[in-house]
């Protein structure tokens, strides 16, 4: 179980330490961003600003610490550490050994030299030598040795808390999603092949927008307004009740419009958009960012 607890409270702070500086780095660009798409609203084209906002989910898809043009660290310059100098420690003084053979001369009180064994006084003298016999342990003195206690438990980390509640909320996120893709599935279903009329109009938009690709047009009960869905097979979804009121030129303008996004790929950054914005759903700058950036795509069509 510590084991376990170790191993969540290391993540959660490997998730913190990353999470942290992204949405400082995510949250300055976006600012950024906002800005400058303040500036240029009347003076560019939608399809610039449009493609000026991808920048965030560029910067998103990046980690933080990888140095690229969009990175706060790059604009703001890295901060150098200072060398660090290694300092030798100095060496503790050897015991300097006597030569081999010497032994020391001790004098008695008329004079006369004594030989003392030098190996039996240093055996005898030396700190932290005993015999073997006296390093075993009585059967009392067995029974009174204490025992060494447990390691405590491990405790759950704040970090790792967040990490959990960070878990939980995606895929809270992720079942909404799917949930919505079985949603537009059922659309597809329900909805009734275009009259031959739609389907001519549709070839001639598409050969005009360069889509090679074979498109579908679909008439749906259930659509409330025109709309493309499907990413490796497109599918043109117009409301049953409204068809019939397009005029050919309305019907031209619609299919144009879709093809527009289909051309350039929306779906697929769209699906990219959703899928970060889940996971990077506590920062609320990324919220407007996604509104602005699908605002834009609508404008830039």
């Amino acid at each position: 179980m510590n084991a376990i607890i170790e191993t969540s409270n290391a993540a959660g702070r490997a998730f913190v330490e990353s999470a942290l500086p992204m949405f400082i780095q995510s949250s300055v660009l976006i600012l950024i961003l906002l800005a400058v798409d303040l500036l240029l609203r009347r003076r560019v084209r939608a399809v610039f600003r449009y493609w000026i906002w991808m920048l965030v989910l560029v910067k998103l898809v990046l980690p933080p610490s990888l140095g690229s043009p969009i990175s706060i660290g790059t604009w703001l310059g890295e901060t150098l550490e200072p060398p660090q100098i290694a300092v030798d420690e100095p060496l503790a003084p050897q015991p300097q050994m006597p030569p081999l053979g010497w032994q020391p001369q001790v004098k008695l009180g008329d004079g006369r030299p004594v030989v003392v064994d030098h190996i039996r006084e240093m055996q005898t003298s030396a700190p932290g030598v005993a015999a073997a016999s006296d390093q075993v342990p009585t059967p009392e003195e067995a029974m009174s040795i204490p025992e060494t206690p447990s390691p405590a438990a491990s405790s759950l980390g704040w970090h790792a808390v967040v990490l959990l509640v960070w878990l939980a909320i995606v895929s809270a996120l992720l079942l909404l999603l799917l949930q919505r893709a079985w949603f537009v599935r059922g659309l597809v279903v329900q909805a009734q092949e275009a009259p031959p009329s739609l389907r001519t109009a549709l070839d001639q938009c598409r050969r005009r927008m360069g889509v090679a690709r074979p498109i579908s047009l679909r008439l749906s009960p259930n659509a409330t307004s025109p709309a493309v869905c499907g990413l490796l097979r497109p599918v043109i979804l117009i409301p049953q009740n409204l068809a019939p009121r397009l005029q050919p030129h309305d019907v031209q303008a619609v299919l144009l419009h879709e093809l527009a996004h289909i051309r350039r790929g929306d779906l697929w950054v769209n699906l990219i958009q959703t899928l970060l914005q889940i996971v990077y759903f506590y920062n609320p700058l990324l919220w407007l960012a996604n509104a602005m950036i699908r605002r834009t795509r609508e404008q830039a069509v």
